[in-house]
């Protein structure tokens, strides 16, 4: 080169070359969710500047699992029926886990399929949680109203798997005189009949034979109250292991 004073001058130029940066993230979320802006799962290649200047590509490999859905049914319906017992039952679509709250600041369950049996009468919100084997989870609710049969609780469901819970079917009040029980099965065959005060079935033919099968049956009831009322209940009860 010419100088300013007209010789000539040589400059060197020592010239860095930045290469261009590439990072691959690998990235999973739950049907539902987003991440940085995608929802769908694919292949997403972005071009940045960095700080050198020089452009860097980021690829995101996402996946989306699907979520499962949460959903449950309640029997019998406590708001006709005044049953303080309650069988919940299941209905969701691809859970492997699930959490209960019944509400009342009390109960809780792992069980996929609880019975629960309410101590007061009242509105409760049961809620159940369920996840699958990915982790990503859903949440469902339901309103459950629960009345008194005027100082007679009488059970919808029984468990007579000799853990110490639920293993006899019995009815509860303070004004019962005497009562008569019959337990019938999905045939109309008398499995069970007592006059015992307060009357209890551990779920065997005639309370003595071999256990009755899983399933529906029918109870029959009548009683005399303190006040020498005759009264007659009747209804379905469910028989589980």
């Amino acid at each position: 080169m010419v100088a300013t004073n007209g010789c000539d001058s040589i400059r060197k130029l020592n010239l860095s070359v930045n290469p261009n940066s590439f990072s691959s993230i690998n990235q999973s979320i739950c049907q539902g969710q987003s991440y940085q802006g995608y929802s769908s799962s694919g292949t997403y290649i972005d071009t940045l500047v960095a700080t050198n200047g020089c452009d860097s590509i980021r690829s995101l490999n996402l996946v989306v699992f699907n979520s499962p859905v949460a959903s449950f049914q309640i029997s019998p319906d406590p708001s006709t029926i005044g049953n303080l017992g309650i069988q919940f039952t299941d209905n969701s679509f691809g859970a492997t886990s699930w959490v209960w709250s019944f509400g009342d600041g009390v109960g809780i369950s792992n069980v996929q399929n609880p019975y629960y049996g309410y101590q007061n009468s009242g509105n409760y919100y049961a809620m159940l949680i369920v996840k699958n084997e990915k982790d990503c989870s859903d949440t469902t609710f339901e309103n459950i109203n629960i009345t008194n049969l005027n100082g007679i609780y009488i059970p919808n469901a029984f468990t007579p798997n000799n853990d110490g819970l639920n293993d006899n079917f019995s009815i509860y009040g303070t004004s019962i005189k005497s009562v008569v029980l019959n337990i019938y099965n999905r045939f109309g065959e008398l499995v069970y009949k007592t006059s015992s005060n307060p009357p209890k079935w551990n779920g065997k033919m005639n309370g003595t034979g071999t256990d009755c099968d899983e399933g529906n049956y029918v109870y029959f009831i009548k009683l005399i109250d303190s006040s020498g009322e005759t009264k007659v209940y009747k209804g379905n009860l469910l028989l589980l292991r």
